[in-house]
């Protein structure tokens, strides 16, 4: 069995200080029977209004204090439970709320919008078919192949019938309007194939396609016109488009020689550039090398002044302390005392200016020769500073000719070369420019053509037919049974007719006989189509509502075929029942429920025992049901 769509559980009316309406569903059959006026259609169309119908419910007296239309469903799967409610007065967007286990809100619900947008994903409908495994399809929408996202109120008329449709003399898949038979065969053909229209490309009619052509001619034909136009501002020799190509051939060579000479060229300045500034750091290293030794010169030649001056002082003291020890002691030298006042023993802790006079010797013995080391060493900074200074001459001289080479020839040979060059590049875009304006040109004149030879397509086969009789076979077999186990009448074969899009039993159409059976063979189609999908795990919304399907009327049976006998009726309930116990079928109708089958009945017993109606109280009385 699929695992696609969901069922219900309840419906329910609220408003302030009103006593909620509620109806309960289970798996299986479920019945809402009793008398006319006690609001059994009145309940069919709270459904359909919470599935996204348009049109609320018929306005009856005893639902005018009631605001909100309130429908729990829950997944076929086993899945979430959603409380979808939508008002009676604005239903224009449609609160789901999740439920868990005990009908408890879960989160926050989605306001979703009561009408179909395929472009939007927050529509009641994009929820519904998601849940029956048919979201994102596409049906066709005329013959021409122009296709449209499917919406869940194209599959709800093929699973919810009405009082009304179920009576109709037209195929169950149509609803009567013209406009929207393409659409409804393409729900059915997706039902029973599950391949939708979504590869299917929209043909055009002559006149679009003719207008078309004349729109696409006369932008040709300007286009054109401006590339003639700018063909004629050009030299005069790119009319000719070989002409072109061979001076554009002829342009790519001179580019290429030019290139290589100005790359020669460019090399030659690189090179001039790398000697100058080789020549320029050596220049930079020999200054500095200069400036370092003139330093350091400098410094010598300061040594050496102290060096002289050092000697001249030791030889004054040194000539001094050999005239001190060559005089006659008469006073003290040193404390001025008289020879008889002299202290033998202060002459012991005074040095002998002999003894100095030899020290100044010693030291300046030793200077001289310190002196003669600094003359050597200056003699050899001072070749060093001549060589360098050369250097620094030569360097110099040779930095500024290269200079002058590059600014006075390389450079402008280069400039000129380079310009010869520019020239080139110039010329050969003007002339691929030209070829450019060709190119188009031929491309237009191709186009063109092909414009008039366009002609009106004309749809493919698979873009305009209708489903064939062998892809029914299965659903036609599954309507037969239906109606052998309710005991139809003079059954015969069941067969589809392409034609009509309908069944044909015992090749009589099924548009042919009385209301009561066209209700009872309606059923079987919308049944068969249920169970024929959930057999074959097929995408479908899981549940069938029927309304009136048996007949009007619950009396005495006739015999004239406008309507059905009494056995008929028992069986019906007893075959759906036992085949549809594991999924959903909500029945709308008169007939009392055989004794002998057990399955959920609703009744509705207008002013006798029991429930009185759908609306709490007394006992209602809606203009429909």
């Amino acid at each position: 069995m699929t695992d696609y769509g969901f069922r219900f559980l309840e419906l329910r009316l609220v408003g302030p200080g009103m006593p909620p309406a509620v109806v309960e569903f289970s798996h299986g059959l479920n019945l809402i029977h009793g008398p006319s006026d006690t609001g059994k259609s009145f309940v069919f169309q709270c459904l359909d209004y919470a599935l996204g119908a348009k049109s609320p419910p018929k306005g009856i007296p005893e639902s005018s204090r009631y605001q909100r239309v309130q429908l729990i469903i829950e997944r076929v799967d086993g899945g979430s439970t959603t409380r979808l409610t939508r008002s009676l007065q604005d239903g224009n967007t449609v609160e789901a709320q999740f439920l868990d286990a005990q009908l408890r809100p879960i989160g926050k619900g989605l306001v979703l919008n009561a009408r179909h947008s395929g472009a939007k994903e927050n529509t009641l409908s994009a929820y519904l078919l998601g849940l029956s495994g048919l979201k994102g399809k596409y049906v066709r929408k005329d013959k021409n192949g122009a296709t449209r996202t499917l919406s869940f109120r194209d599959v709800a008329r093929l699973v919810s019938v009405n009082e009304e449709e179920i009576l109709r003399e037209d195929s169950p898949i149509h609803s009567g309007r013209t406009t929207g038979r393409t659409v409804e065969s393409s729900v059915f053909r997706l039902l029973l194939t599950g391949m939708d229209d979504s590869e299917v490309e929209a043909a055009e009619s002559k006149e679009i396609t003719q207008t078309r052509k004349e729109a696409k001619l006369e932008l040709l034909d300007e286009l054109m016109g401006e590339l003639a136009h700018q063909l004629a501002a050009k030299n005069p020799s790119s009319a000719d488009h070989g002409s072109n190509l061979a001076l554009l051939d002829a342009t790519e060579v001179e580019v290429r020689e030019a290139h290589a000479a100005l790359l020669h060229e460019q090399a030659r300045v690189d090179e001039a550039e790398l000697s100058r500034m080789n020549t320029w750091r050596k220049l930079r290293e020999a200054e500095s090398r200069l400036a370092v030794l003139s330093a350091l010169a400098d410094r010598f030649r300061l040594l050496g002044e102290q060096y002289r001056s050092d000697l001249s002082r030791l030889e004054a003291t040194a000539e001094a302390g050999a005239v001190l020890e060559n005089m006659p002691v008469e006073v003290c030298p040193v404390c001025g005392a008289e020879e008889q006042h002299q202290n033998p023993s202060h002459r012991a802790i005074h040095h002998d200016p002999a003894i100095l006079a030899e020290a100044c010797i010693a030291e300046i013995t030793r200077i001289r020769v310190l002196n003669h080391d600094l003359e050597a060493t200056l003699n050899r900074v001072a070749a060093d500073i001549d060589m360098l200074r050369g250097l620094v001459e030569t360097l110099s001289r040779r930095e500024t000719a290269i200079a002058a080479e590059i600014h006075a020839l390389l450079k402008p040979r280069t400039a000129q070369v380079m310009s010869a060059y520019h020239a080139c590049v110039t010329r050969r875009e003007e002339l691929r420019a030209v070829a450019d304006l060709h190119a188009k040109r031929s491309s237009l004149i191709e186009k063109r053509a092909a414009v008039e030879a366009m002609r009106a397509e004309v749809p493919a086969a698979e873009m305009i037919k209708k489903l064939v009789a062998a892809q029914a076979s299965e659903f036609v077999r599954a309507v037969e049974e239906l109606l052998r186990q309710w005991g139809y009448p003079d059954l015969g074969h069941v067969s589809y007719s392409e034609k009509s899009e309908d069944i044909v039993i015992a090749g009589r159409q099924r548009a042919s006989h009385g209301k009561g059976l066209r209700a009872l063979t309606h059923a079987a189609f919308t049944l068969g189509l249920f169970d024929y999908c959930r057999s074959g795990a097929r995408p479908h919304p899981g549940f069938v509502i029927l309304d009136s399907p048996l007949n009007p009327y619950k009396q005495k049976p006739v015999t004239d075929g406008g309507s059905v006998h009494q056995d008929v009726k028992a069986a019906f309930f007893r075959s759906v029942a036992h085949r549809f116990a594991d999924s959903q079928v909500i029945v709308v109708e008169n007939t009392e429920p055989p004794d002998d089958v057990s399955f959920r009945v609703i009744e509705f017993a207008g002013g006798g025992r029991g429930r009185a109606g759908f609306i709490p109280g007394e006992a209602p009385a809606p203009r429909s049901g």
